[in-house]
């Protein structure tokens, strides 16, 4: 029997958005957190300089959102998927007081 071909894998592997902390911070200016499809969709940063993160309800690692902004928009089900799965939210203004927190 030939040796059968292994399958190649990327040069450039995708880098998990939350880190080994499993605390994720957003911040810029018109955030938005959102579901689709199931998915948790979070946009943040400024300007060009955005970032697009999609999650799914297992495997995301993620146990505390973190929000240093005051512009943006959440929907209530967005919520309901952070308390389902057990993440923490924390609202921050930009010097650093806490504006609303959800355990």
């Amino acid at each position: 029997m030939a040796a059968s071909v292994n399958v190649s894998q990327s040069l450039f592997p995708s880098k998990s958005p939350i880190p080994r902390s499993g605390v994720l911070t957003l911040h810029g200016f018109g955030i938005r957190m959102r579901m689709q499809s199931g998915h948790l969709e979070i946009e943040d940063g400024i300007g060009q300089d955005r970032r697009n993160i999609r999650l799914a309800r297992v495997g995301h690692r993620l146990k505390r959102l973190v929000c240093v902004s005051e512009d943006g928009f959440t929907t209530l089900s967005a919520l309901k998927w952070l308390a389902d799965v057990g993440v923490s939210f924390v609202m921050l203004n930009r010097n650093g007081k806490a504006r609303r927190s959800c355990y």
